[in-house]
């Protein structure tokens, strides 16, 4: 893997990188300066046969997916970027993040040679990984429950819907709801590791007070919802709701038992937000 190109966002907080194969295919990855932290998303696969209808790798899977990554590419994909880090001006703790193009669950014997050989490394801060799943494979997060890290990790998996109807709007290729939230609660029951359900809130699809009710219902109290803003990508009919509707969502699920979470950073205008990575 050797880089092609950098973008940095004009407050310099995010930088996306393209990254060659050496067979010529093209990945992109996210490096965003947190505060006291360094967060890096990085590509599986080259390309996704996932479909999420808010991603832009997603709306060309019949077109865009090649194969997936390596080990040996994944980390040489985190290595190249870490190089470039300024460790000693931010000595603060690296998280590789492997949430960029791909279905991670969908390369896993690879994404697991690729934890342990980043875990081996020696890194000049401490090192995390983390893992954001659709739950393509409710299995494979049963089994990742019995796998130990001798770092710190977080897996997440991509809800965006109480119900299947709902979900299958967004996420069309999937198992059903009921299945992935008992594989996940096999999985905290397992290992008790940090674990967070993602949530991308799409306007007059899955934001309004009823579906947040059905959440409370379906998770219980106790579980972190994290919400993604809803970047723009060329194709998707999705639109991000206003900030009011957000805000009574999260107040529902708050009152429900559930902690939630929100974030934005400049990210998406350079096309490197949530769902923006593809080439």
């Amino acid at each position: 893997m050797k880089i092609l190109k950098r973008v940095s966002s004009s407050g310099g907080i995010a930088t996306k990188y393209l990254q060659e194969t050496s067979d010529g295919f093209i990945v992109e990855a996210t490096y965003i300066k947190r505060p006291e932290k360094h967060t890096l998303c990085v590509s599986t696969q080259v390309g996704c046969v996932i479909g999420c209808t808010f991603c832009a790798s997603g709306l060309r899977k019949e077109s865009h997916f090649r194969r997936s990554l390596s080990c040996e590419e994944m980390v040489s994909e985190c290595v190249n970027i870490a190089q470039g880090m300024d460790f000693a001006g931010r000595p603060f703790p690296l998280t590789f993040a492997f949430m960029g193009e791909g279905e991670p669950f969908l390369n896993f014997e690879e994404l697991m040679k690729a934890f342990r050989a980043l875990s081996l490394l020696v890194w000049p801060v401490p090192m995390k990984l983390s893992v954001s799943t659709s739950g393509i494979r409710p299995d494979l997060i049963r089994r990742l429950g019995e796998i130990e890290f001798s770092v710190p990790f977080k897996l997440l998996v991509s809800l965006h819907g109480p119900n299947d109807e709902i979900r299958s709007r967004i996420v069309p290729t999937s198992q059903p709801v009921a299945e992935i939230v008992a594989a996940v609660r096999d999985y905290r029951e397992h290992c008790g590791r940090p674990f967070v359900w993602n949530y991308v809130l799409c306007s007059g699809v899955n934001d309004w007070p009823e579906h947040a009710e059905a959440i409370v219902r379906l998770l219980g109290p106790g579980w972190l919802v994290k919400f993604t803003r809803l970047n723009p990508v060329a194709g998707s009919q999705l639109r991000c709701p206003p900030r009011e509707r957000v805000e009574e969502f999260r107040r529902i699920l708050e009152h429900g038992g559930l902690f939630t979470t929100y974030s934005e950073t400049d990210e998406s205008c350079i096309g490197a937000g949530c769902g923006q990575l593809s080439y």
